[in-house]
């Protein structure tokens, strides 16, 4: 049985957050880059500025559909995640969260906002094997601590 302590946002520098997870007992090296992947937060707060039009939104979807795709393996069950790969992952989940969080302008591009969520956590999900909470709690996590940034700001 997987074991997990209260989980600490730590902050990584150059706009990066990462996990430290007390008392860790994880046996798959996905679960574990996907919780210890690092968020680029400088990328994210850049891209949320994003001035949307059809093609943006095509080149978003093409881009997430790309970052599950690890070596043409597509939901093939083989391969294993890269530490790169899963935080490609993550930087693209938390950018669509804040999207459909906080750009109401948005709203006309809400359904291929909400695939492109769903392919996420389609591919997360896959590599924990139906497990996903850890992954997204971070996720949600990192959202939060944005939000309050940009409030400040």
């Amino acid at each position: 049985m997987q074991r997990f302590a209260s989980e600490a946002l730590v902050n990584q520098g150059a706009g990066q957050l990462g996990v430290a997870v007390d008392e860790c007992e994880a046996g798959d090296s996905s679960i574990n880059f996907l919780q210890e992947a690092r968020v680029d937060t400088d990328w994210v707060k850049l891209k949320l500025d994003t001035r949307f039009n059809a093609d943006v939104v095509q080149n978003l979807k093409k881009a997430v559909y790309a970052a599950g795709q690890g070596g043409k393996r597509w939901f093939s069950g083989g391969g294993e995640l890269s530490a790169r790969q899963a935080s490609m992952i993550l930087d693209y989940l938390v950018l669509v969260e804040l999207f459909l969080r906080s750009r109401k302008d948005l709203a006309m591009y809400r359904h291929d906002l909400l695939d492109c969520r769903d392919q996420l956590l389609m591919q997360i999900s896959r590599y924990t094997e139906g497990q996903p909470d850890r992954a997204t709690a971070v996720v949600d996590a990192v959202c939060r601590r944005i939000e309050r940034q940009l409030a400040r700001a």
